[in-house]
């Protein structure tokens, strides 16, 4: 149960993030938020703050923020608004997806991968963070370029989706040894972000 004096912040968040809320809408939104606040062990206003926070990053319309709340919940589970460092880390790996221009989607998919496979919400965040900014860094973008695996679009010249980028790593490694997969990929330095790729 969360108090009046909860769902007045969180209604009051909510109708200042996104403008044009109908009143339906706003219902329908703090019973979802609500229920997945008593879910998380926080407040409802709370967990709007975090939410509304998120989409304004990611640019969520309020026509959109019901799929987006589902999709960061399903990713990041309970997580996200119980335990800060998930919340801080998630607003790094926003920052740098972003600067990538990767679709949110394929981010959510990433960090569901990433959870499935260890469960660890907040090392998860850290290696998705990692796999991210290493996109951006030139080196690395030289070092993968060095074993045939493009990070930007031929075509466009953006960077491609990291989906793309994760299907060409899978075929290079497909039928090597650990020892054989370390020396191909010696060029990612960074264990976090070696750990991170590998993994997904």
């Amino acid at each position: 149960p969360h108090s009046a004096e909860e769902i007045a912040k969180a209604s009051f968040t909510l109708k200042s993030a996104f403008q044009g809320l109908s009143q339906t809408d706003l219902v329908d939104y703090l019973k979802e938020f609500g229920n997945a606040a008593t879910a998380s062990g926080v407040s409802i206003d709370e967990h709007a703050q975090n939410v509304a926070a998120l989409a304004k990053q990611y640019n969520v319309g309020k026509d959109e923020l019901r799929g987006f709340s589902a999709l960061i919940t399903s990713a990041f589970g309970q997580a996200l608004a119980s335990d800060t460092k998930v919340a801080e880390g998630f607003n790094e790996v926003l920052n740098n997806a972003k600067a990538t221009k990767q679709p949110l989607n394929d981010l959510i998919a990433a960090m569901s991968v990433l959870q499935g496979a260890t469960g660890n919400a907040a090392q998860n965040t850290t290696l998705l963070k990692n796999v991210y900014s290493k996109l951006t860094d030139g080196k690395y973008q030289e070092g993968f370029e060095g074993i045939g695996i493009s990070i930007f679009d031929s075509v466009t010249k953006g960077f491609r989706p990291l989906n793309d980028v994760i299907k060409d790593i899978a075929k290079e490694i497909d039928g090597l040894n650990d020892t054989e997969i370390s020396q191909k990929f010696a060029f990612l330095k960074d264990s976090e972000a070696r750990q991170g790729f590998l993994t997904l």
